[in-house]
C-alpha cells in the first residue's frame, strides 16, 4: 500500500512541473535518518512546498 502511495505521489509531483525531480525523489525516498537530514537540508524549501501542496 505504501509503495502505491509513493508511486502516485511521485507521478503527481513530477507531472506538476513545480519541483526538481531530485528534490521529489529525496522527499519520497526510503532512507536512514542521516540521509533524511541531508535531504531536508538540501531541499528544505521545496520539501515544505510539496507537503503543503
Amino acid at each position: 500500500m505504501a509503495h502505491c502511495f509513493r508511486a502516485s505521489a511521485s507521478r503527481l509531483l513530477n507531472e506538476s512541473g513545480r519541483w526538481r525531480a531530485d528534490a521529489i525523489e529525496a522527499e519520497l525516498a526510503h532512507m536512514g535518518a542521516d540521509q533524511v537530514r541531508e535531504a531536508c537540508a538540501t531541499y528544505w524549501d521545496q520539501c515544505v512546498e510539496m507537503a503543503e501542496w
